[in-house]
């Protein structure tokens, strides 16, 4: 993106890539970022959301940020 001049979003979930992005002004997305996204418009409720955070931990994709179990889930779906 910065050598081609490209303006946009950068969506990734590797944090060595994301950590550069950012360090170049670049706007970075995960999936957790998609997800809460998907929780506030409401695309998708949060029963389906804490699902498909269970399968990511299952699979060693981590949790959101200070996200242990469901309630601490859904303080961070609406923080």
């Amino acid at each position: 993106m910065i050598r081609r001049n490209l303006q946009g979003i950068f969506l990734t979930d590797d944090r060595g890539a994301a950590r550069l992005a950012a360090h170049n002004k670049i706007p970075v997305v995960t999936t957790w970022h998609l997800l809460k996204l998907a929780g506030r418009k409401p695309l998708v409720d949060a029963n389906a959301l804490w699902g498909y955070t269970e399968t990511l931990r299952g699979q060693n994709r981590g949790t959101p940020p200070g996200v242990f179990d469901r309630p601490s889930f859904d303080r961070w779906l609406t923080s």
